[in-house]
């Protein structure tokens, strides 16, 4: 019979929480540049198991293991998470794949029982980073200047990945199958090439180097020599780059988003205030969010027309190209003219000097405590000090619709102050509050609220269940760039993802709370799990020549408990490498 947290008495879930609260920080095993082995201590179920103990009967199976892994810091991005169950994982260990080379990586493990819906906190950090190695593939070499015998090329330095790069190698090749030949080796970022044909082409490409040995070289740029030197020049092809979307617009700021095209190795948005005259100016770096695909800007005038382009580097060329500008005006502000008005400017002036914190998050919460987090966006991290203020929805349930569509007035909630202190996480423990904000101060001058966190709490999730629906299975799995020793797989979806079953009558689950993640298998020998992870491809190195592969893939939606819903297995799919001399 499939136990449920209703099974248990309240002092049984205390112990077993107080044994999941209990799990060991992960032993760091192999390191490498790109990967990282870690082990872990099982909890022990000696008590558990024996019947009459102090806790209900569980065997080992039971426990599933979650491990986050932070970038930079323990509270930092979250590079990747995965989740084990000890059916598939029997020896307690872990492969952390498609990491940072010289990067620092923090590791948590979290224990739970989701049968029983009882989960733990996670564990104290394990600490690694990963080793230098060669340096990442540099962006294609741009031409600055081709006459009819040479030309002068440039190009940027790549990630060095832990070991300054050294050397360059320029290199170059006529048509299309001659072989390419090093021009210029040397340090510096720039060269000039002699002896070229006139009215001939010529692929161009360049190689880092440091002391673990040379990149991949470049993609080709393509160039052809003019006959004379009174030859125009070729006219370069016209880039669209498409214009920023306007999100929403108040009295004092404006949210703008736009789409990163593979093309770009850059983009930056820049505003043009309309009374100044027509001179656009970059926003500063702190509007930019973590994804760098949106920005919000604040201090603007109110009732003011705005003009706003996107200026987008290519890395084809390094030329750049700018969008058609979208227009805004700015809300009037309700103090505007009234014998108040400058005060209150003045007060939006103040509150606007410190940043307002930003990425609040949700890291844990049960039926009596929830635990969020934020990021600070400014550089005086010792001299800030910050205000959580926390509400409670009078029917959170119709209002949660109502918070996402910005239409719920948020001054009018009864909002209260439930911590006071300088670090960047705070424990609530009350269980009816459910909307929270976050100020920053600096010598008693206070930011803005930061936007409101909505927290589904625990009563909220268990008094409605929903059910997300089964991911659809994956399909065309792809196999590209096959090498003696490596290849590319990717796969898609069948059918786009519905969140919520269809069957069910209650408001549709957020989206936000539900993550749909990707397990590529490889079955050529003893079935198992290559990759786990929120793309929909895979880089498989280190084979042998001519060695065959098997692999399929299926979607794995995990909830906002952690529990995993999974689709099924695709057909499999066969590849093999090239041969070797």
């Amino acid at each position: 019979m499939e136990a449920n947290h209703y099974d248990i008495e309240e002092d049984e879930r205390e112990h077993l929480t107080e044994t999941l609260n209990g799990i060991q920080a992960p032993t760091i095993i192999r390191v490498s540049c790109r990967e990282a082995e870690i082990s872990w201590q099982e909890l022990d179920t000696s008590e558990a198991a024996a019947s009459g103990g102090p806790f209900p009967q569980i065997d080992a199976s039971e426990f599933t293991y979650e491990i986050f892994v932070h970038e930079g810091s323990t509270n930092g991005r979250v590079a990747t998470q995965h989740r084990c169950d000890p059916n598939g994982s029997p020896s307690c260990r872990l492969k952390i794949t498609r990491l940072k080379p010289y990067t620092d990586y923090y590791v948590h493990i979290r224990a739970s029982l989701p049968e029983r819906d009882l989960y733990g906190y996670p564990s104290a950090a394990a600490y690694f980073r990963t080793l230098s190695t060669k340096p990442e593939t540099p962006s294609p070499p741009r031409i600055l200047e081709c006459a009819p015998t040479w030309m002068s090329v440039s190009w940027r330095a790549p990630t060095s990945n832990g070991s300054p790069i050294s050397s360059y190698a320029l290199q170059i090749a006529k048509g299309k199958n001659d072989p390419f030949v090093n021009v210029y080796e040397g340090p510096n970022e720039q060269a000039r090439v002699n002896a070229l044909e006139p009215g001939s082409h010529y692929r161009v490409r360049v190689v880092a180097h440091n002391e673990y040995g040379s990149s991949e070289p470049s993609v080709i740029t393509h160039v052809s020599t003019p006959v004379s030197d009174d030859q125009p020049p070729q006219p370069t092809s016209f880039i669209k780059i498409p214009p920023p979307t306007v999100l929403s617009v108040s009295a004092k700021s404006a949210k703008l988003s736009w789409t990163m095209n593979n093309d770009y190795y850059s983009a930056v948005l820049e505003i043009c205030d309309m009374v100044r005259g027509v001179t656009y100016t970059p926003i500063n770096q702190e509007c930019y969010s973590h994804s760098g695909t949106s920005a919000l800007v604040n201090g603007l005038q109110s009732n003011r027309e705005y003009r706003f382009r996107l200026a987008a580097t290519l890395y084809s060329t390094s030329d750049t190209h700018r969008s058609d500008y979208v227009s805004l005006r700015t809300h009037k502000d309700r103090y505007e003219n009234s014998a108040y008005y400058q005060s209150y400017h003045n007060a939006v002036l103040e509150k606007e000097r410190v940043p307002t914190p930003n990425h609040l998050q949700r890291i844990f919460d049960d039926a009596n405590t929830v635990e969020i987090g934020w990021e600070y966006p400014g550089k005086d991290f010792d001299s800030v000090s910050y205000v959580v203020e926390a509400a409670t929805l009078a029917d959170a349930d119709q209002q949660e619709s109502s918070l996402d569509s910005s239409s719920l007035p948020l001054h009018e909630l009864p909002w209260r102050v439930c911590y006071r202190g300088t670090n960047t996480m705070a424990k609530i423990d009350d269980s009816q509050v459910c909307l929270f904000r976050v100020q920053s101060i600096r010598k008693q001058i206070m930011s803005s609220w930061s936007e409101p966190l909505y927290i589904r709490r625990y009563q909220m999730r268990h008094k409605k269940s929903l059910q997300p629906a089964k991911p659809s299975a994956c399909v065309a799995l792809k196999f590209s760039n096959i090498t003696w020793c490596a290849m590319d797989i990717a796969w898609r979806l069948q059918t786009a993802m519905n969140h919520v079953d269809s069957t069910t009558t209650d408001e549709t689950t957020n989206p936000a709370n539900i993550t749909l993640i990707y397990e590529l298998q490889r079955v050529d020998k003893q079935p198992i799990i290559i990759y786990s992870g929120d793309e929909s491809e895979y880089h498989l190195e280190n084979l042998k020549p001519v060695e065959h592969v098997q692999v399929r893939a299926r979607a794995v939606i995990v909830d906002y408990e952690g529990k995993r819903i999974e689709g099924d297995w695709s057909p499999i799919a066969i590849a093999c490498t090239l041969y070797h001399a």
